[in-house]
């Protein structure tokens, strides 16, 4: 199982850490089945995402799960370019490389530039709250998978207008702030939550060569 997040949008860079969560069958508190972190960073309209792995082992000690990063996502939405590396660095062997929007739309994440519409059956504003002396605005919103009636909680962050990464890209868009964190409920259970630490607003030089690199490969200029 190999999870994926987040667009891009503004002339900025930095690095933002996913983390997704998946409780029990008895909701936050009890042991979880998996949780996954994983990193993105992000310069101009190109990202670089670390791409985990969830394995799952099921023999005589038991039943466990773990996590690895199978391989580092470089998107580039203006060329619809997807390459895939194996560790990040500025040499770095190629491990695929996709050089159009429909061939890597399910790889690296690239769906998450996606403008297309959601699909709900209704929109909720809620109050809002401040957690961590962070403040965030509160929707609800409701929608109908496969028969099952879930409901997602979803917080945006308006201080950080304009940041390149956010989930729910156009329902963002329509608020004019990010989406940064969502919990979804199925039969009013709390089952999964994601959410999206901003880590820095700058790369390092190290991080800013391997964008060179991977710019270059792409065919580009680096920006």
């Amino acid at each position: 199982m190999i999870l994926f997040s987040c667009c891009l949008r503004a002339q900025k860079q930095g690095i933002v850490k996913v983390h997704v969560y998946v409780f029990g069958p008895d909701g936050p508190g009890t042991t979880l089945p998996f949780d996954i972190s994983y990193r993105i960073w992000y310069k101009n309209s190109r990202s670089i995402q670390e791409v985990p792995l969830l394995v799952f082992k099921d023999d005589s000690s038991g039943k466990s799960t773990s996590v690895k990063i199978k391989h580092f996502s470089y998107l580039d939405p203006d060329r619809n370019v997807c390459i895939n590396y194996a560790s990040f660095s500025g040499i770095s062997k190629i491990l695929k490389h996709y050089s159009n929007v429909d061939s890597v739309s399910k790889n690296g994440g690239w769906n998450f530039y996606s403008d297309a519409k959601l699909t709900y059956d209704s929109l909720k504003n809620l109050s809002d709250t401040v957690i961590n002396n962070i403040a965030y605005g509160r929707i609800r919103m409701d929608r109908t998978i496969n028969d099952d009636r879930i409901y997602l909680i979803l917080y945006f962050r308006c201080d950080k207008k304009g940041t390149w990464i956010t989930a729910f890209k156009t329902l963002s868009d329509s608020i004019g702030c990010p989406i940064v964190w969502d919990d979804s409920f199925i039969k009013n259970r709390l089952f999964m939550t994601r959410e999206l630490e901003f880590v820095s607003d700058k790369l390092s030089q190290k991080e800013l060569t391997v964008f060179d690199a991977w710019e270059k490969n792409a065919g580009g200029k680096t920006l």
